[in-house]
């Protein structure tokens, strides 16, 4: 049975206390939606204050209908079963674009033919209907493109605007927030309680759930279930302003390989001249089992570095083939980088994951709409306790929602061999070898 993307049946109505860890996306609406239903939340960070990570706060983040992920129909699937939840829980927070183009590139950076084909491309695109195939004039200011289209993709504002409205629903929803905090221990206790304790032992607070919504980057298991295998991948943004900015923002992205993508950042004036420009390979720095060495990558870039200039031009070079006028348009400002867990895929899965162990709730993130995809798995586990219709599945000792992302979408998990996937780059030190 497939999840159906409405909300659930029914919600745990026995009040729990819940904890928490991780105050990024996840992490506040989980908070502020099992608030409401009922229960007591505490929502701790290690941070000085919610929705800090770089996701949340520098990185642009699109509302997906699908055709970022041409070849994970589960990815699609979520994206469009959750994009008009999203829309309608948080209209202030969506920015709607003058256009979102996805462009299909045949020959990427590394001369590889693109991942799908035209067909392919042309087909999800066409799976939103409001979806318009540019004609021949529009194309016209495009270069090395055969087919474009314009969806109705928006963003999500980031920083200010977004931090100032998470803080109100929780403080209406009642949720007792504790920053500043580092939580290194969870400990599972004799009376199915668990209990969360801060590295320097001074905070402890005890819980009948405790939820992992760092990104999955603490409290990690050295186990999971078997079908899930992650990889923390070094990922940077390149900064820009649009020197001749429009009423509203746009993105640009070409499909499907190794190919860039622009779209804009949402911050404090809602003002449409920051722009993060991205690449398929070119970005993503490099790829490891755990997430320390990742963060140890990311911290050794300096002003020094002479990787990220030659990754710089590299990034430009591409966005430049495909769209002449953005180097005489955007004004270079600086990068920014963060860690990311992901799946490893065959297919580029990119849709939340769920599972449970000894009371504590883990949630790797997929896009920003799966907070509502997260938040019914969530709720499943928790009802399964006392309501024996609510099916789950037992793998490695871990729990996980019948029909929920990870039962559903075990064939899209794990790596083929020999296939060209995000998951195995390691581009820094591809740049230094050449």
């Amino acid at each position: 049975m497939a999840w159906n993307g409405s909300s659930p049946s029914c919600t745990s109505r026995i009040p729990q206390r819940i904890a928490i860890v991780g105050a990024g996306w996840y992490g506040t609406h989980l908070a502020h939606s099992l608030s409401a239903d009922g229960h007591t939340v505490v929502l701790i960070d290690q941070n000085d204050q919610i929705l800090s990570g770089s996701c949340s706060g520098s990185f642009g983040i699109r509302l997906h209908l699908g055709p970022h992920y041409p070849r994970s129909p589960a990815t699609r699937r979520s994206c469009q079963e959750s994009f008009h939840r999203f829309v309608r829980a948080y209209p202030e927070l969506v920015v709607w674009h003058e256009r979102s183009i996805y462009g299909y590139g045949a020959i990427d950076a590394k001369a590889f033919l693109s991942k799908v084909s035209r067909e392919t491309f042309e087909r999800v695109c066409r799976e939103t209907p409001e979806s318009r195939q540019l004609d021949r004039a529009e194309m016209e200011e495009f270069r090395d493109l055969e087919v474009a289209f314009d969806l109705p993709e928006p963003s999500v504002a980031i920083g200010s605007i977004l931090r100032r409205h998470m803080k109100r629903r929780l403080e209406d929803a009642g949720v007792s927030v504790r920053l500043g905090v580092e939580i290194r221990d969870v400990k599972y206790l004799p009376t199915g309680r668990s209990e969360v304790v801060s590295g320097d032992g001074s905070f402890v607070e005890t819980a009948d759930w405790v939820i992992n919504a760092t990104g999955f980057q603490s409290l990690l298991s050295q186990v999971m279930p078997q079908a899930l295998e992650l990889v923390y991948q070094v990922c940077v943004g390149f900064d820009y302003e649009d020197t001749q900015p429009g009423d509203k923002p746009f993105s640009f992205i070409v499909m499907d390989g190794w190919f860039p993508c622009l779209m804009p950042c949402i911050d404090e004036v809602r003002a449409p001249k920051d722009y993060v420009l991205m690449h398929g390979s070119y970005t993503i720095l490099g790829s490891y089992g755990e997430p320390q060495s990742a963060w140890s990558l990311l911290a050794s870039l300096n002003s020094d570095d002479k990787v990220m200039p030659r990754l710089l031009k590299a990034t430009e070079s591409e966005m430049g083939r495909f769209w002449p006028e953005f180097e005489n348009r955007f004004q270079y400002k600086g990068w920014h980088g963060t860690v990311l867990a992901k799946p490893r895929t065959h297919c580029e899965f990119r849709s939340s994951l769920v599972f449970a162990k000894d009371k504590v709730i883990h949630v790797v993130p997929g896009k920003i709409s799966n907070v509502f995809n997260a938040y019914d798995e969530v709720v499943q586990l928790m009802d399964a306790e006392r309501n024996p219709s609510k099916a789950l599945q037992d793998e490695n000792r871990f729990q996980y929602a019948c029909g929920g992302a990870l039962d559903v979408s075990k064939h899209e998990l794990g790596t083929l061999n020999g296939s060209r996937m995000t998951d195995s780059l390691q581009t820094y030190y591809d740049f230094i070898e050449t």
